[in-house]
């Protein structure tokens, strides 16, 4: 069964009446981006992002800030998030690999997704690349059981419609 990526179904979404906090803007120093995460989901900034996780737990989102400058800067990146969803008791299935290309607010996105499992089943996981500019970006790490995803789409892609080039 194909699985549809959160964050590429960019097509529509619907305003929703939540409380969302308020922007955040990455990185601290020179902020080339700006996003916004549900209040509920208790957004928490650490060195290089902001984490959250969804009020009934079921969603895991991380944005952070990333240099583009050169592919394996981009490749450590992203060991480093698979390490610390690992860490976190995420298997990803290797062989489910499936990488997308999408545009988002006029920038560049590029999603690359699994299969997983975690304590509390199956789960699907996301590293997304976002190009802000040619060399700062945006990597969001995502890791959701399936039925949270559904539960918690609009809230989803209300934080991707979020994201927007500082100028």
């Amino acid at each position: 069964m194909k699985k549809p990526s959160i964050w590429v179904g960019l097509g529509t979404f619907a305003l929703l009446a939540s409380a969302w906090a308020g922007d955040f803007k990455l990185p601290d120093q020179s902020p080339v981006a700006s996003f916004s995460i549900p209040a509920s989901w208790k957004p928490a900034e650490y060195e290089d992002g902001v984490e959250a996780m969804s009020d009934d737990e079921s969603v895991y989102i991380a944005v952070e800030a990333t240099d583009l400058s050169s592919t394996s800067v981009i490749e450590d990146a992203m060991k480093q998030s698979l390490s610390y969803l690992n860490k976190k008791g995420v298997e990803v299935d290797q062989s489910t690999a499936k990488q997308t290309q999408a545009k988002l607010n006029g920038m560049d996105v590029v999603d690359v997704s699994w299969r997983g499992k975690d304590s509390t089943g199956e789960c699907n996981v996301s590293l997304t690349v976002v190009v802000v500019t040619g060399k700062k970006g945006l990597l969001l790490t995502y890791w959701a059981s399936p039925d949270g995803e559904k539960k918690n789409s609009q809230d989803l892609v209300q934080i991707l419609h979020s994201i927007k080039p500082i100028q």
